[in-house]
């Protein structure tokens, strides 16, 4: 019979959290059988109640001495730096795991049974020694300030400058962003993990959103973890909407944020944005992202893919930029708003406008038009699903819905947020010309189709929708 590892065993004591069913009924059922096993499974037994007792007893002033004595002669600091253990939580409906990197129970056991000879007398002599250099030594030697974060295997993890590992917070099935990036080309860590210094104290806080996880009990939900690994703020949304005569349920989910400084006052904000799931209701937050409190919303009609920010003036604070599709209006749309006074609600049709809701203050508010695929389109609207900058302006990403999948093509707006160009990607061109030989299409593609599109982008102006390039005349600055 195979004996089981040391490891194996204290796996059972420190990490069983992370033990799967049939691996907790292996070890079980094994060290059951097995005398060697079952004889040290109950040493390590002994020795982790004894542990967590000794843990809780300041340690003498001879211990102190000692331990300082031998350290100076023959203790090695490496001792101090290896793997994380794990401590487990409960955490307002999931399971939080903090394992920190200098772990009381890793070290003293390692160095236990490395040098047996040292700790052959007074256990409580050991714990006196560990607990001296847990405290005095080993903080100086590492680095607990998260320089990033991953989520990944069901688990939230912060990490050091130098990739070690500071904490864990276990999330839940399907918590793994890498999987979901490897199948979302557009997105990307900073979507939905952020980690900065938000209250300016020097150590870095984690900042997660849970949207992508269509299923996730935490998908209306934005969490801020300080650099050790407490919570800091929850912060959930809940509205009970009603746009024209119909009402909505509170089922949102918040799938992207920007957390920055946007006016650089030195102050770190949130832009979140929040679908409604399955239905067209969608809005965007600004919250304090120190104490997690709500200052503004503005709410679309009609669902947002896009959400990213920029210094379109050049006036030192970043404006937002969305994009997606108005469900009223049936057209993709790009809009622009100014973070401290973004308010209100979209343009929309009556059965789409928000009840209690103003007007929108956005700077721009832009239609773009459809093009004649429309006519063979299994969606009712276009949408943009990408917003890009470049360094002579912007490029939207404007999607047509087809059985055999979503057909692109690009419009090109200026940082005045005129229209210069249209253009064409291979798989338009493509469907198109095979739309014209099916003799669903009549239009050729040239120079002209482009410029009429270009010419066709729509400018709201506060009341109605105009063809120059025209901000929203109720928009307002951080001086109105």
């Amino acid at each position: 019979m195979q004996h089981l590892t040391d490891k194996q065993l204290e796996t059972y004591f420190l990490s069983r959290q992370e033990m799967t069913k049939d691996e907790l009924r292996f070890l079980e059922t094994h060290t059951t059988a097995c005398v060697s096993c079952c004889e040290r499974f109950e040493q390590l037994r002994a020795f982790y109640s004894e542990l967590e007792t000794e843990l809780h007893a300041s340690p003498t002033e001879q211990e102190k001495e000692l331990a300082e004595q031998i350290f100076s002669k023959q203790f090695s600091t490496q001792h101090l730096l290896e793997e994380p253990k794990t401590q487990v939580n409960v955490f307002q409906g999931y399971a939080e795991v903090i394992e920190p990197k200098h772990s009381f129970l890793f070290r003293l056991r390692e160095f236990v049974f490395e040098h047996p000879v040292q700790f052959s007398g007074s256990m409580s002599f050991a714990f006196g020694l560990f607990a001296y250099l847990y405290f005095f030594v080993a903080p100086k030697q590492f680095d607990t300030n998260p320089t990033y974060a991953r989520a990944k295997n069901e688990f939230l993890v912060a990490y050091n400058k130098d990739g070690q590992e500071l904490w864990r917070k276990h999330i839940g099935i399907g918590y793994d962003l890498e999987k979901f990036l490897a199948n979302n080309s557009s997105y990307d860590y900073n979507n939905f993990l952020v980690t900065t210094d938000i209250d300016n104290d020097g150590g870095n806080e984690v900042l997660a959103n849970f949207g992508w996880m269509e299923s996730s009990p935490l998908k209306n939900t934005i969490l801020c973890f300080e650099s050790n690994g407490n919570k800091k703020w929850k912060y959930e949304v809940h509205r009970n909407m009603v746009l024209g005569n119909e009402t909505f349920a509170d089922d949102y989910r918040i799938d992207l944020f920007i957390v920055k400084d946007f006016d650089k006052n030195g102050k770190t904000e949130i832009i979140a944005k929040a679908l409604h799931n399955s239905y067209y209701a969608c809005a965007l937050f600004r919250l304090d992202a120190n104490e997690g409190i709500l200052l503004n919303e503005y709410w679309h009609s009609g669902h947002l893919q896009a959400l990213k920010s920029m210094d379109l003036d050049n006036d030192g604070k970043e404006e937002i930029l969305f994009g997606g599709a108005n469900n009223g209006l049936n057209q993709a749309v790009i809009g622009v708003l100014n973070p401290n006074t973004m308010n209100g609600h979209s343009p929309a049709t009556p059965p789409y406008i928000p009840q209690n809701q103003e007007w929108g203050t956005e700077l721009y508010y832009i239609l773009i038009p459809r093009t004649d695929i429309q006519s063979v389109a299994i969606q009712k609207r276009n949408t943009i699903n990408q917003i890009k900058f470049y360094s002579n302006g912007i490029e939207t990403i404007v999607m047509e819905s087809l059985k055999d999948g979503d057909i692109p093509v690009h419009f090109h707006f200026d940082f005045q947020l005129n229209c210069t160009k249209v253009t064409d990607t291979d798989w338009f061109v493509v469907k198109h010309r095979q739309l014209e030989k099916e003799g669903k299409l009549t239009k050729k593609l040239n120079a002209e189709y482009w410029d009429e599109l270009r010419q066709n982008v729509l400018f709201w102006n506060g009341k109605t929708f105009v063809k120059e390039a025209t901000k929203n005349q109720f928009s307002r600055t951080d001086e109105d």
